[in-house]
């Protein structure tokens, strides 16, 4: 008889049908197999388990109502690694909106302040044009501004994603966000990177021939075309023009020595303790700190989360979800207004040990299973490798 159970989703056809696996926390074995993962499914299977105590699950909305209604006797644990994950796409969006400052913190990084409001860093060498980029974030804030038309109109969350055609998770995104959450843009990294000291140096040399650089760097192992090299070196040319002999050569050390951080690494690094960066990480923070208050205090704010969470002070939590709804950053007010509409279930992941870990694994063991049988096996099938194995 299962009294801690944990829900969640697994791919049939990834991006296309899923299904559901129930798990027995308390012995670590599934417990069922489900077709699907529709709110009536899952409510079904729950209503005729009324020894079922504690539900321990992800954030979806389907599994928050289904739990509800088909086990109002359960307490319902979200999943705190999926509220950490929130919490970090939160202060990841942060991050977007503060590209400028972020960059500026780089160039103070090598000791250039005097220089800072003169210089800019290098745009990306992605081949996707800005255009490009534009035309996709309007098409995305079209789809915001569409979901919140119907979100006026009293639509509910499932007939809005029927309605656009969009992913229910999308949908309840949007819903929950009081600005249009940003798509957050960060570098990954350039083959050219590794040769950068070189053209640099070349360049102080005189040497400004894109084709004779590439033939160069080219003997060195470099596996890139010319063209790129060419884009980089009107872009450098550019940069540099007008600058003082003292400032170019000042850029050229500056961009060698510290490479602004990606928006992801960024986001890292934000939710760390002090004690957990590395000099330079801290001495970077320091510097975004004073450019940007907004990023100070989601960083006060994420920490104190982290901090809660994972000694459990849940006597704690009311008061800082309170100061967290009337903070200056709409981003975290939007973290904070998602965790309000599921607080029962958010309160109760500071009090429980129970977590979604164990159903992970078992997802893993299943899609073991299903690469035996080539992906070929019919559910019936599926369902009994699983629970017998078990």
């Amino acid at each position: 008889m299962p009294r801690v159970v944990g829900i969640d989703d697994w791919a049939k056809r990834k991006g296309r049908s899923y299904g559901t696996i129930l798990v027995d926390l308390e012995r670590g074995v599934p417990l069922e197999l489900l077709p699907d993962r529709e709110e009536a499914t899952v409510r079904h299977w729950l209503a005729t388990h009324p020894e079922v105590r504690i539900i321990s699950r992800d954030r979806a909305p389907q599994y928050a109502e289904a739990a509800r209604v088909g086990a109002p006797q359960a307490v319902q644990v979200v999943d705190r690694w999926h509220v950490l994950k929130n919490l970090g796409e939160a202060v990841q969006r942060v991050l977007t909106r503060h590209r400028k400052q972020i960059e500026e913190a780089a160039w103070r990084m090598g000791d250039t302040q005097s220089t800072a409001a003169a210089l800019t860093p290098l745009p990306s060498l992605s081949s996707t044009e800005a255009s490009e980029i534009a035309r996709h974030r309007a098409n995305r804030y079209a789809r915001y501004q569409a979901v919140k038309q119907l979100q006026a109109q009293g639509v509910s969350l499932h007939g809005i994603a029927r309605t656009l055609v969009m992913s229910p998770n999308t949908v309840r995104r949007y819903v929950r966000a009081s600005t249009f959450p940003e798509r957050a843009r960060y570098r990954s990294g350039s083959r050219l990177d590794a040769y950068l000291p070189y053209l640099h140096a070349r360049w102080g040399q005189g040497v400004r021939n894109p084709i004779v650089l590439w033939q160069e760097i080219r003997m060195q192992g470099y596996p890139g075309t010319a063209r790129m090299i060419e884009r980089y070196i009107v872009r450098l040319y550019q940069r540099l023009k007008g600058l003082t002999t003292q400032q170019r050569a000042r850029f050229l050390q500056t961009s060698l020595t510290f490479k602004t951080p990606t928006v992801r690494h960024l986001t890292a690094w934000l939710q760390r303790a002090s004690q957990e960066l590395t000099a330079e990480q801290a001495r970077f923070l320091t510097h975004l700190s004073t450019l940007s208050p907004e990023i100070h205090e989601a960083r006060l704010f994420a920490l104190a989360f982290r901090r809660l969470l994972k000694k459990r002070l849940h006597t704690q939590f009311p008061t800082w979800l309170a100061r967290a709804e009337r903070n200056s950053v709409p981003e975290l007010r939007s973290f904070a207004l998602g965790l309000r509409q599921e607080y029962a279930a958010v309160a109760a992941a500071f009090k429980y040990p129970w977590s979604n870990g164990p159903v992970e694994g078992h997802v893993n063991r299943l899609k073991t299973i299903k690469r035996q049988m080539y992906g070929r096996a019919n559910f019936d099938l599926l369902q009994l490798r699983v629970l017998h194995a078990a």
